[in-house]
């Protein structure tokens, strides 16, 4: 394992987008898995959107920094939730256009830094020549494919909340996975 202090940047289990030169690790905060906390920032971003009638200001910079942070996650099912999310309460409310102006520009304006910044960590990411997204999209593969095997034996019951990764075969690619398809996974179990 390459060791930096404390932090472990490369080994199993941790979630790293490699662009040629020294990994970036993913932002993990408390959790297992940088897409739990991207989750939960899509989450409490589109939760937000309601609250932008009461201190503009603070809420403004609450939603950036809640922005920024699912960013660093590198999540792209978190971001894609967040995209819908924000396309579907447009189409339910009818948008405030200078606010939703604002947020666009806001929003836009972070992207395009974020972009410049970690260019060449968004290319590996969306890429699929890269070994680490490769390995990535064929656990995903296989983890989906036990799970649906596992629904399909057990439809009713499941194997019991928490029993998932005992079922990975002895030659999974690794042993410490989750399906990255929330109702599957809760399906499965």
């Amino acid at each position: 394992l390459e060791n930096t202090g404390l932090i472990q940047r490369s080994g199993p289990g941790v979630s790293v987008i490699s662009a040629g030169g020294p990994p970036l690790i993913r932002l993990y905060g408390l959790s297992g898995h940088p897409n739990v906390i991207g989750g939960y920032a899509a989450i409490v971003l589109l939760l937000s959107v309601g609250l932008l009638r009461e201190r503009r200001k603070l809420w403004w910079a609450l939603w950036l920094i809640g922005l920024i942070g699912l960013l660093l996650t590198f999540s792209r099912s978190a971001a894609l939730g967040l995209l819908i999310g924000l396309a579907v309460i447009s189409l339910l409310r009818r948008p405030n256009r200078r606010r939703a102006i604002g947020l666009i520009v806001s929003g836009g304006s972070v992207l395009g830094i974020f972009t410049l910044v970690f260019a060449p960590f968004l290319i590996a990411r969306l890429s699929t020549d890269v070994a680490t997204e490769q390995v990535s999209i064929d656990e995903r593969v296989e983890q989906t494919t036990l799970a649906w095997q596992l629904f399909r034996e057990r439809p009713l019951t499941g194997v019991g909340a928490g029993n998932f990764t005992a079922y990975n075969p002895p030659n999974a690619l690794t042993q410490v996975m989750r399906v990255h398809n929330v109702p599957l996974f809760i399906a499965s179990e």
